[in-house]
């Protein structure tokens, strides 16, 4: 049930939060293993002038950054499978923006158990008592 907040530098766009949204879940579903149907998506989307890199406009550098934001249950995957995904976010990124700055980001958040869920259910409490 990951949670992905993707904050996207450059103006807004339907089609690219759309494309970007299917990617972001398809490579959760294939590299984390989780399920698409309890995957959520947001996308935001910053104005370059605004997202700063080594203290520089990201409008005055003339590239495009992201940074990704997946929140997954503690413990379901491995450090490999992160690493993986990882490199394959930051390869799609690049595909779907037509380049990215080197510091563009990805981060992973282990959750634990017990402190993350959705409706109103812990994961623990899913795993302990499952449907």
């Amino acid at each position: 049930m990951p949670y992905i907040h993707i904050q996207i530098s450059g103006p807004g766009d339907d089609a690219l939060a759309q494309r970007t949204a299917a990617a972001a879940s398809a490579l959760t579903a294939q590299l984390l293993h989780k399920d698409p149907s309890l995957t959520a998506v947001v996308i935001d989307f910053i104005d370059p002038a605004r997202w700063f890199v080594a203290g520089r406009a990201l409008a005055q550098q003339g590239v495009r950054s992201y940074h990704w934001m997946v929140s997954i249950t503690d413990e379901t995957n491995t450090k490999a499978e992160k690493a993986a995904y990882l490199t394959a976010v930051h390869e799609a990124m690049r595909e779907l923006l037509g380049g990215v700055a080197e510091h563009s980001y990805v981060h992973i958040a282990d959750l634990r158990a017990s402190a993350y869920g959705y409706g109103g259910v812990t994961q623990e409490r899913r795993y302990q008592h499952p449907a």
